[in-house]
């Protein structure tokens, strides 16, 4: 039996080389996907910043500033001061973001059924079952 973490580290690679593949049709990468999907989803609560997103998608200030400049460059979001502290900007997606992120949605649920396709349906009920699982979900 090979290595559990290597074969779950492989499988992680091989998703995300191919999601990447299939967004790169669209002008985006996943880590720019991922930034858009975190917006929409706390756009809908309240607007998200920058500082939340960093905990959220567990990536460094740096990485994550040269993503928004490169979604604010493509006209996805936009940043507008937060009224609750002038410090802070708030997170918007535009309507072209918005079309991206839908547009982004279909292609990942795509790659993730073609990736898993191999799995009967039991199958795929208990790796999700054991993902959550791992993932303390």
């Amino acid at each position: 039996m090979e290595n559990t973490g290597y074969l779950i580290m492989n499988s992680s690679k091989h998703l995300t080389y191919d999601l990447n593949s299939e967004l790169r049709k669209q002008d985006l990468t996943a880590p720019q996907w991922a930034v858009l999907q975190q917006i929409n989803h706390y756009q809908q609560e309240r607007p998200t910043t920058a500082k939340q997103l960093v905990t959220l998608l567990d990536m460094d200030k740096p990485t994550l500033s040269v993503i928004l400049k490169r979604l604010e460059q493509k006209n996805f979001i936009i940043k507008k001061r937060s009224s609750h502290d002038s410090r802070s900007y708030e997170l918007f997606l535009t309507d072209s973001g918005k079309q991206t992120y839908l547009s982004g949605e279909k292609i990942s649920e795509h790659v993730l059924e073609k990736f898993i396709a191999p799995l009967s349906i039991e199958e795929k009920r208990q790796l999700n079952e054991l993902l959550q699982k791992l993932n303390g979900v």
